[in-house]
């Protein structure tokens, strides 16, 4: 590539977690050798309320060379072993998604397999005994314990994984000054008009209120909904998935807290929808994620603030928001990140990983000056599989009820669903299996929580498992859970690691 084809200048709009994010990456993989100018305006909002998150964030942060605990430390955070779901397949039930594995798999066959067997065939009285209780991380965060995953791989604690719940708001400042330090370039000003080529309908520049230009080579979109680059200007059209995930409002609202910082984010589903609590070291996070087709807001808002505990530290925020894509990610010179992209309700946490994953995959196809067409349809058709695979796991969330005491519910129930995620369904009800790309964010241990935690369950026992009859199965289940059980009990309380390890640091923020 000759040096008047490199990109020299990169103009991201919008700052929040998806613009702090973007800079921060691109300025540690570009080494300062591009100019990055970020434009935001005090007086526009963030959304901000996106606090709990999934395991590869840890790979962002540790890219970045950020220290964990000082993270912790600076963003009030917490750590999160997992999700639990409560009232989700019918009322008074509950099930926990862990993060990690299940116990240990056998000669190359998934633990399930044998867990399966054991539930279907068993004479003893722990035969049923849900899939959750091998997951050490749930014996953790039932406990309210927390300590790193064991380096010695034959520990049956060596495998779980963890998460973060911390303050989004604080996250971008974290991020933002990482950012300047490595040159970045922060514009106060709000965008009023953005010019392209005549010739190729590149994006040429945009004009702030107060009259400035600012030109780039490259324009990335984190403008949340309102899309000022990829929708208003570029024109590239929003995909709508309302008929397969009806909830299109949030409500969000923090509060004190009243009992133990549990090391897991709580998902109690309601009447029209679900409620989140989400544990910060200082605060409680607390949202409601409904129909507005099914639930007027005021009668949410009541729901919501009759549930909440602790006293109220912030005012409710009411927040629409429209589930679906954009047709395309990435168009001429320009790559929307973030709500501008498209947006997933957060039930499964994963809006600031879509935020991740297309930094990364930017990063991994970055362009020169001419946006080459072959780039770009790779990276959308990778961006669009990945928006696909996370919507089916949502919506298998909402389709396995069995309530049936809201129209809300009643539609979930019958309402159609992707080919795609009707395969997975019928292929794990059948013996058990599951087709997982190597790609894919949600591996089988994450389907398995959430199929068998709602009561998808197998129908007959994979026929291999007819020739592994060396396994004495009551034996070992009950020694992996005995193990879990005694393990955990010498284990330190998770307040107790986040105030010896990163005490959140309320005069330096």
């Amino acid at each position: 590539m000759s040096v008047k084809d490199q990109i020299n200048n990169i103009v991201i709009v919008g700052g929040g977690s998806a613009g702090w994010m973007t800079a921060a990456m691109l300025a540690k993989q570009l080494e300062s050798k591009v100019s990055i100018t970020l434009i935001e305006s005090d007086t526009i909002g963030t959304v901000g309320v996106g606090e709990a998150t999934i395991p590869p964030i840890k790979v962002f942060n540790r890219m970045l060379g950020i220290d964990e605990n000082d993270f912790l430390k600076h963003c009030n955070g917490s750590i999160k072993l997992g999700i639990s779901f409560e009232n989700w397949p019918q009322k008074n039930h509950q099930y926990f998604h862990p993060f990690g594995r299940f116990a240990v798999d056998f000669d190359y066959i998934p633990f399930s397999y044998f867990w399966n067997k054991h539930r279907a065939t068993g004479t003893d009285s722990n035969k049923n005994r849900p899939l959750q209780d091998y997951a050490s991380a749930w014996h953790l965060a039932k406990n309210d314990k927390f300590s790193l995953p064991a380096k010695d791989a034959k520990s049956l604690f060596s495998g779980f994984d963890y998460a973060y719940h911390f303050d989004a708001g604080l996250y971008a400042k974290y991020l933002k000054g990482y950012s300047q330090k490595r040159g970045v370039k922060r514009q106060e000003g709000k965008v009023t008009q953005v010019d392209t080529n005549a010739n190729n309908g590149f994006i040429s520049s945009v004009t702030l209120a107060s009259g400035q230009k600012i030109t780039g080579d490259f324009f990335i979109d984190c403008s949340g909904i309102s899309a000022l680059l990829i929708d208003k200007t570029l024109g590239i059209e929003f995909i709508d998935w309302s008929k397969h995930l009806l909830c299109n409002q949030a409500i969000a609202v923090q509060t004190s807290h009243v009992k133990a910082i549990n090391p897991y984010t709580r998902s109690i589903a309601k009447r029209s929808g679900w409620q989140w609590r989400i544990p910060l070291q200082t605060r409680m996070g607390n949202g409601s994620v409904h129909c507005s087709d099914f639930i007027d807001e005021q009668s949410a808002m009541d729901e919501l603030m009759a549930d909440v505990d602790g006293k109220l530290l912030t005012e409710p925020r009411v927040i629409n928001f429209n589930v679906g894509r954009r047709e395309k990610f990435w168009h001429k010179n320009c790559v929307a990140i973030g709500l501008s992209s498209g947006f997933l309700e957060p039930l499964e946490s994963t809006s600031l990983h879509l935020i991740q994953r297309a930094i990364m995959r930017l990063v991994y196809l970055f362009p020169n000056k001419q946006c080459d067409e072959i780039n770009t349809k790779l990276y959308n058709q990778q961006t669009i599989e990945e928006y696909e695979h996370i919507r089916d796991f949502i919506i298998l969330h909402y389709k396995a009820t069995k309530r049936d005491d809201s129209e809300f519910w009643k539609y979930c129930q019958h309402m159609p669903i992707p080919d795609s995620l009707q395969n997975q369904i019928e292929l794990f009800s059948t013996h058990g299996h599951l087709d997982i790309n190597a790609k894919d964010l949600f591996k089988q241990d994450n389907w398995l929580a959430v199929l068998t935690g709602q009561n998808i369950l197998p129908k007959s026992v994979a026929p291999i498992m007819a020739y592994k009859q060396q396994i004495d199965l009551p034996r070992t289940m009950n020694s992996f859970y005995d193990m879990m059980e005694k393990t955990v009990k010498n284990l330190p309380n998770h307040e107790d690691y986040l105030k010896k390890n990163c005490l959140f640091q309320f005069d330096k923020m």
